[in-house]
């Protein structure tokens, strides 16, 4: 744990599933000790990403995060950092909101300047603009693919898992 602007601040590289057989890899910055109303959790998309870019695999790193990292807790702020953001190109910070009636479903980004919200003016040093590597990143490494759980698929039942109903689990029905 590190303090980071008067935050207690954990990070991680995280391997996340993808939709190609190499698994995904992001940064992670998390406050979680009761400094803040909820966990705030920054995702990073790394330069030396091998797979599916973690905004399209957002909803499984989110997940993982989750099952991983905050003991299985959905409510979360959740952040993503892209060193070369839409449509400037420039690096850009978004905040996410779940719009699919519960957590890790339909994400909206919407840009957040970081010196207009406390915790990211803070953590905002732990990223990077270039040169955002796994390599240059100094934390652990989670990794939260599927290798060793079951993964089999199982088609949906009914009209209301095929729409993905509030009340599955998540990843069912979707």
């Amino acid at each position: 744990m590190t303090l980071v602007g008067g935050y207690e601040t954990e990070q991680y590289l995280l391997r996340y599933d993808a939709f190609i057989v190499t698994p995904g890899i992001c940064h992670v910055v998390i406050t979680r000790n009761g400094q803040l109303p909820k966990p705030n959790v920054l995702l990073g998309e790394l330069d030396d990403n091998p797979s599916t870019s973690l905004t399209n695999a957002l909803e499984t790193a989110a997940h993982a995060v989750s099952e991983k990292l905050l003991g299985g807790e959905t409510d979360f702020n959740l952040y993503e950092y892209v060193p070369r953001g839409l449509p400037s190109g420039k690096p850009t910070f978004y905040r996410i909101v779940w719009s699919g009636g519960r957590a890790f479903r339909w994400p909206t980004w919407n840009p957040v300047p970081p010196d207009e919200d406390d915790w990211l003016s803070a953590v905002k040093t732990l990223v990077r603009t270039t040169g955002y590597t796994s390599r240059n990143v100094s934390a652990p490494t989670i990794d939260a693919t599927s290798s060793g759980r079951d993964t089999s698929f199982r088609a949906p039942q009914s009209s209301d898992e095929a729409q993905g109903h509030p009340d599955l689990p998540p990843g069912r029905g979707d």
